[in-house]
Order: C-alpha cells, then sequence, then structure tokens
C-alpha cells in the first residue's frame, strides 16, 4: 500500500511526502473520480426529481482503485484514459503510468473486504506518526536527490549488510 501511493504521486504529482502517503487510503475518494471515468457513473445516480446524488452503495475507494487500473496515461485529465478504444500504450513508454501501479490498483479493488480493511489497518498503525501536522512539517523540509543516494548511500548500505555474501538465487 506504501509503494502504490508513493508511486501514484510520483507519476502523477512529480513528488511524494510521507504525510501524502500515509493519508492515502483515508483520503476523500470521492473527489478523486473522474466526471469522464466509466466509474463516474456508478458513483453517482439521479433520485426521484433527476438531482444528481451520491449512490449509497457505490464504494469510491474501489472504484478509484479500478479508475487507476484501468488509467493508461499519467495526466488523470487525459482523455485517453477514458477512451474504451484507446489501445494499450507500448510498455514504460513517455507519459505512461506504469504497469506496476496499475496491477497494484487491480489488486486494491478486487481484494477482499475484510483482507483490505485487515492491510488497511495494519498500514495505518504504521504510519500514523507521519499524519501529526508537526512530523508533517519536518518531513517536508527533508530533500533526497535519488542519483546522489544510489551513488553514495546504496555501496554503504550494501557493504553494512550481514547477508550480503549469502544470497541465494530463491531469495529474489
Amino acid at each position: 500500500m506504501f509503494s502504490f501511493y508513493a508511486l501514484y504521486d510520483v507519476y502523477t504529482k512529480n513528488q511524494s511526502n510521507f504525510y501524502d502517503i500515509a493519508m492515502g487510503p483515508n483520503q476523500d475518494f470521492v473527489a478523486l473520480i473522474h466526471p469522464q471515468s466509466k466509474y463516474y457513473k456508478m458513483l453517482y445516480q439521479h433520485d426521484q426529481n433527476g438531482n444528481l446524488v451520491q449512490n449509497p452503495n457505490a464504494n469510491p475507494a474501489q472504484l478509484f482503485y479500478l479508475q487507476v487500473s484501468d488509467q493508461k496515461y499519467i495526466d488523470v485529465n487525459d482523455p485517453r484514459n477514458y477512451d474504451p478504444n484507446e489501445p494499450e500504450p507500448e510498455h514504460r513508454s513517455e507519459g505512461t503510468l506504469d504497469e506496476i501501479i496499475r496491477n497494484d490498483a487491480r489488486g486494491w479493488a478486487n481484494a477482499a473486504e475484510e483482507e483490505f480493511a485487515n492491510i488497511k489497518s495494519t498500514f495505518n498503525r504504521f504510519v500514523s506518526v507521519f499524519k501529526s501536522p508537526q512530523v508533517k512539517e519536518a518531513t517536508s523540509k527533508m530533500s533526497f536527490e535519488y542519483a546522489d543516494f544510489r551513488k553514495k548511500k546504496h555501496h554503504a548500505l550494501y557493504q553494512n549488510c550481514p547477508n550480503r555474501h549469502h544470497h541465494s538465487s530463491s531469495a529474489y
């Protein structure tokens, strides 16, 4: 769940932070269902007066995950995301949403309700510290250059790994 929200934010917003990741599964999913999405029609229905009202039987979180699983392009407003005749773009072509994110969304959308609730509860327990305004402020000032991290830190982390010489092929 952590990686889904981190990657989705990086792809769609060009940034991610601990606060947004921690809040991810608890956000207002209704606002995230795009009006052009086929899931928008599942989220809303017309009442007896013809007014558009939210469908009380709809699960906005599940609809969001389904929408993301269908989302081909990074820009949520790209109309090609909502065109059923739009072919799948070439794997990992520029401007496309990575298949890893789409597959994760598909998994969350199709997870059994009780299983998903348990995962969400565990996730919330571990990331709850990042929901604090003080922690949000402190971590918002943190910046890591990904390339620098890989060059400087990865080698040191690997050298300090106690089992680095004992990897079996089954571990990968």
